[in-house]
């Protein structure tokens, strides 16, 4: 455990000082065509912290999610103390792992219950397979979380 915690503070030592000293911060990307852009911004401790907790699906690469009202939102929880992610995909739980490094989310294998739900099987398999080891930069807009590459963009909102 102390070897995790050393680890996190001296990758964000490393992470700030980086900044060089820029007052940007990761608000400031775009979304257009369903992609992120300037995926060059500095990312903060502060960014870092509001990753943590509960996000609700709102959409995938620009189209809005849809659940029949009988299903719960799909969801996703991070913890990057635990390095964690666990969540609904509209039909299965899931769960995995999850680092920040270098400006960015990764993510690691990620396993979830097998059930299929007819109503919300496709919303939930681009959504898992969107998160599969994937490496993502990430942005806030408001309360909204944006992860994105060159191939996909989910967009979240803070869960309440």
């Amino acid at each position: 455990m102390i070897t995790k915690t050393v680890s996190i503070i001296v990758f964000l030592i490393v992470l700030l000082s980086s900044c060089g000293g820029s007052s940007k911060s990761a608000d400031h990307s775009e979304e257009k065509d369903g992609r992120l852009n300037d995926y060059e911004e500095c990312v903060t401790s502060k960014d870092l912290h509001r990753l943590n907790g509960r996000w609700i699906l709102e959409k995938i690469s620009g189209s809005p999610v849809e659940v029949p009202e009988t299903r719960d939102d799909p969801f996703m929880e991070i913890n990057l103390i635990e390095n964690t992610i666990s969540g609904y995909g509209g039909c299965n739980r899931f769960h995995g792992s999850i680092f920040a490094e270098n400006g960015k989310v990764k993510t690691g294998s990620i396993a979830s219950t097998r059930m299929y739900c007819l109503d919300t099987q496709e919303i939930e398999n681009m959504f898992l397979g969107a998160l599969r080891e994937r490496s993502f930069h990430f942005s806030f807009d408001d309360s909204a979380l944006i992860l994105g590459d060159d191939k996909i963009l989910l967009t979240f909102r803070r869960a309440e």
